[in-house]
């Protein structure tokens, strides 16, 4: 979608003195959630909210293919085979730097050893004898 913006906040004036807004043109892509509000809004009006998986990837596939040129897309409407491309790509991806892991356990590690000493502290006060005042 290709819009058309009149911008009246820089205010210049034209050879005749009157204002005149700065135009600028801009297209529009759809993103994910705006792809998702029109599958949704086909669900409502055509298919009466019966629309399947399948029909909604269906859908998304013609929309994306309306968008996009066909030769950068791989648009098999196929549950099992967007489950089995979201399996790759968690194992394909960076784990976290182990730097981070490290760290947080040598935090705990430090917050458990203070732990375990207050513990001790308070055990060994329990079981020393109190300083009575004399009377």
């Amino acid at each position: 979608m290709l819009v058309e913006l009149h911008d009246w906040r820089a205010q210049s004036k034209d050879e005749f003195g009157k204002l005149k807004a700065e135009i600028s043109r801009t297209l529009l892509l759809p993103d994910s959630e705006s792809m998702y509000a029109d599958i949704l809004l086909a669900n409502q009006k055509f298919a009466d909210g019966k629309m399947t998986d399948t029909d909604a990837l269906q859908f998304e596939s013609g929309l994306l293919l309306a968008i996009n040129p066909p030769s950068s897309l791989c648009l098999d409407p196929d549950p099992e085979l967007l489950r089995v491309v979201n399996k790759v790509s968690r194992v394909a991806s960076l784990p976290p730097p182990k730097a981070l892991k490290r760290k947080r356990a040598q935090r705990d590690q430090e917050a458990t050893d203070l732990e375990d000493k207050d513990r001790r502290k308070r055990i060994m006060q329990f079981m020393a004898p109190r300083d009575r005042p004399s009377t």
